[in-house]
């Protein structure tokens, strides 16, 4: 039921162009570990809306020294959908630029202009052809027909965040959720620019905003539903530890039955522990984690993972 369910939220939450197969088939690049929800939750929704799925190793992904020659498994496959935690990200961007390096200063300097200049004009919802053209390189490696990179499993830098949006030619979005939630919660809309989001929630469950008023921020205040105002005075919609509930919603902890009744409400909200924020715009933002668990009950989640 709970995988359904998430496989639904997703499928719903891809660009419609890109839902129907026989109009746009897709293909998702599969090499993290099935035994993580994450992963195997993806490939249920690709196979279950009639996408392809190509396996490889992430050894694979690139080609190189004593990996894959003369492609890598990026390029054989030419995936539209993508997904991985920053340091996926983090080490596309750094073996990108070592390559740039390697041509001298004058590439160094141009692919860096039209790296911020386009990032600018994306912003702007301005297209760049030039910049695009400088930028074909980067989009190659990684099969050219990327239509949305997933972010996952922890925050992402702003700036790889938008350096491969930009280098990539294709909207990086970030995710957030946990196993509890089947690994989807709340998802950044494609065609939404902003930096350091955790999106909007999926259309399998509800989220709302618990307010804690013993527990505080950086300035002393506690984290409230009806704060409007947040850290250096942005304006935010409430604040406060992110509950969840909804059909891709685990029942509980296997046979922990004191920790399944602490961490589940009796009216089905899951307290994920995430202190987050809802912008002005509806979006939400993780900005701190809960500090004030008893020893005991850190132990018992540690087990747990």
């Amino acid at each position: 039921k709970q995988l359904l369910a998430q496989m639904a939220g997703l499928v719903h939450a891809m660009p419609e162009e890109a839902r129907d197969p026989s109009v746009n088939p897709g293909t998702h690049i599969a090499y993290l570990p099935l035994a993580h929800i994450f992963e195997l939750v993806i490939e249920f929704a690709f196979f279950g809306s009639g996408h392809a799925v190509g396996y490889a190793d992430p050894k694979t992904l690139l080609p190189g020294h004593e990996k894959c020659k003369p492609t890598g498994s990026l390029e054989e496959f030419q995936p539209t959908l993508m997904a991985g935690v920053p340091k996926v990200w983090e080490a596309i961007k750094a073996g990108a630029l070592a390559k740039v390096s390697k041509a001298g200063p004058t590439a160094v300097f141009l692919i860096g202009l039209a790296v911020k200049m386009k990032a600018l004009a994306t912003k702007q919802y301005r297209y760049t052809p030039l910049f695009n053209l400088l930028l074909k390189k980067f989009k190659q490696t990684t099969g050219g027909q990327l239509q949305l990179c997933v972010s996952g499993g922890g925050a992402i830098s702003g700036e790889v965040q938008e350096w491969v949006r930009t280098a990539l030619d294709a909207p990086l979005a970030q995710g957030y959720g946990l196993t509890e939630t089947c690994a989807g919660a709340t998802i950044q809309m494609p065609e939404d620019p902003s930096i350091g989001i955790a999106g909007t929630p999926l259309s399998s469950l509800e989220v709302t905003l618990h307010s804690e008023p013993e527990f505080k921020d950086a300035d002393d205040k506690p984290y409230l539903s009806t704060d409007t105002v947040h850290a250096s005075g942005k304006a935010c919609a409430g604040r406060g530890e992110v509950w969840m509930r909804g059909n891709n919603l685990s029942v509980g902890y296997y046979k922990m039955a004191e920790l399944t009744a602490s961490e589940y409400t009796p009216d089905g909200w899951f307290k994920s522990g995430d202190i987050g924020l809802l912008t002005p715009g509806g979006a939400l933002k993780i900005v701190d984690r809960k500090k004030n668990r008893s020893e005991e009950h850190t132990s018992e989640l540690q087990s747990l993972a």
